[in-house]
């Protein structure tokens, strides 16, 4: 896709662009709660089970953040471990292989992690968010 480019998370300068992108996505998703700058940096930097650093891949389209996604794990209270992500796209890029491309590396990131925790340990992908584990 022309003007697409990938890259990691920079902090707390990302704020604004992702809170931009939450915007466009208000409309198309149906959400009305409010979320701020510092709800997006409380969420991405305090995370206990994720590494802003390596947990997260933005999507920039010309510039613009057009889609974002974070990976993360917990353990299950029933035992297993569970490795869980989430894939946000800007509305008007959902039709295209954009989210397709930001779950591929959701699997990859959640499969790196899981190969450095305890080889036996029973390990699932989950689409359980950090608030129901």
């Amino acid at each position: 896709m022309p003007g697409l480019a990938f890259r990691g998370y920079r902090g707390r300068e990302d704020s604004p662009g992702i809170l931009a992108l939450i915007e466009r996505m208000r409309p198309a998703d149906r959400f009305d709660w409010p979320v701020t700058d510092r709800d997006i940096i409380d969420d991405f930097e305090n995370f206990r089970d994720s590494d802003p650093k390596r947990d997260i891949l933005i999507a920039e389209k010309d510039g613009a953040i057009a889609a974002y996604s974070q990976a993360w794990w917990a353990r299950d209270p029933a035992g297993p471990l569970l490795y869980s992500f989430s894939v946000n796209v800007s509305p008007e890029l959902r039709q295209t292989d954009l989210g397709d491309a930001m779950l591929g590396w959701c699997e990859a990131r959640s499969r790196e992690r899981a190969g450095g925790h305890e080889p036996a340990a029973r390990k699932l992908f989950s689409n359980a968010f950090p608030d129901d584990m």
